[in-house]
């Protein structure tokens, strides 16, 4: 996974492989098809876990579930005698 996230801010910060530094040549056509399908991966990858977090969101309202029911018990306390 940090292989992952560490290629993703890469991507994040510099784009595509500049190209002007790529050697010239038959390599370079299917080097550029495999960066975009890589670059559509990542893209598809974003989507995917955002459209995960908005179904279980959609899901818990769906079916009820509240905040306030996964919260702990708050215990009043006392306050301290003053003397």
């Amino acid at each position: 996974m940090s292989l992952i996230m560490m290629r993703y801010a890469r991507l994040d910060d510099h784009g595509l492989i500049p190209w002007s530094r790529r050697t010239r040549g038959v390599r370079r056509a299917p080097l550029f098809a495999l960066h975009l399908l890589e670059y559509t991966l990542f893209i598809a990858f974003g989507l995917a876990v955002l459209a995960t977090v908005l179904l279980l969101m959609f899901a818990s309202w769906l079916l009820g579930v509240e905040r306030n029911e996964c919260e702990p018990v708050r215990r009043e306390v006392p306050p301290a005698p003053t003397p």
